[in-house]
């Protein structure tokens, strides 16, 4: 039999319409053949739909496992940090506070919701930070320091300190320092007490 496929287009100027006639098994064949096309590229989109979502699904779960890990690093940091007996804390390049442990809170007297963040001259008093002055400067210039500090704490105590600034490298550049502190108090109040014996002592073998 015979089928008519084809578009109809007019000659200009007349009523007469051209087509095209071919067998009817050329004409399914081609129509067989425009379905699997058509089909083919429906399931390759689907495959690649597919894929993509699967890559984006996976590394969806990389990051998430990423986050999990970097959490579960910093936790264990700060637990670790928490657990010494001294004050320890990061500053950045800027001076602001970007770590410290509950010690280095609790002798702020502020929360790590309030101290992550603040300026070194926003948490030191006047006095302490003019001591500080000569250590900062040369710690961000790549010197380590090591120095005696006598404070006021929370609640009126004096405290003596020894304190360690060291500066954190990356690539040759200082980009922050870590500090120590170390409450010193019951060490100098007992050099003194000794220092006031042995005074007394030669003060009494001189007038015996």
């Amino acid at each position: 039999g015979q089928a008519v496929i084809g578009t109809a287009r007019r000659i200009e100027g007349t009523d007469w319409v051209l087509s095209t006639a071919l067998p009817e098994s050329e004409v399914l064949g081609r129509l067989a053949g425009e379905l699997a096309a058509i089909a083919s590229a429906g399931l390759l989109a689907g495959l690649l739909t597919w894929f993509a979502g699967r890559g984006l699904r996976q590394r969806q779960a990389w990051r998430e496992a990423e986050e999990q890990h970097r959490l579960a690093a910093l936790a264990f940091t700060q637990a670790v940090a928490d657990n010494l007996p001294v004050l320890v804390g990061y500053w950045d390049r800027g001076l602001r506070c970007r770590f410290a442990n509950q010690r280095y809170l609790a002798w702020f007297g502020k929360p790590a919701g309030q101290m992550i963040g603040l300026h070194v001259s926003e948490v030191l008093d006047a006095e302490a930070l003019a001591h500080s002055q000569e250590h900062l400067q040369a710690v961000m210039a790549g010197e380590r320091r090591q120095f005696e500090r006598s404070t006021t704490a929370p609640g009126g105590r004096r405290v003596h300190s020894l304190v360690t600034y060291a500066p954190h490298l990356q690539g040759g550049e200082v980009i922050g320092m870590f500090v120590c502190a170390t409450d010193i108090t019951a060490l100098k109040r007992a050099a003194e007490e000794l220092q006031t014996a042995n005074a007394e002592l030669r003060a009494a073998r001189d007038s015996a």
